[in-house]
């Protein structure tokens, strides 16, 4: 249970902070796309989003546990 609301509160944190950053991101990708390097930004950032992201939960969850318990 602990586990759900930590992750909830991580991604409604998450979209609070990027939300504006999302309203200039967005075009950007529509233009990769059309140059045909949007697959090449796709895979990077996602790989990068991935280990950023474990990273992130992994250090807030150790974090709260240690808090917590």
């Amino acid at each position: 249970m602990k586990r759900a609301i930590i992750a909830i509160l991580a991604i409604v944190i998450g979209w609070w902070e990027f939300q504006d950053d999302l309203a200039y991101w967005l075009p950007a990708w529509g233009t990769a796309i059309e140059s045909g390097c949007g697959w090449g930004q796709v895979a990077i950032l996602g790989f990068l989003s991935a280990i950023l992201a474990g990273t992130i939960v992994w250090t807030g969850y150790r974090a709260l546990s240690y808090l917590l318990d």
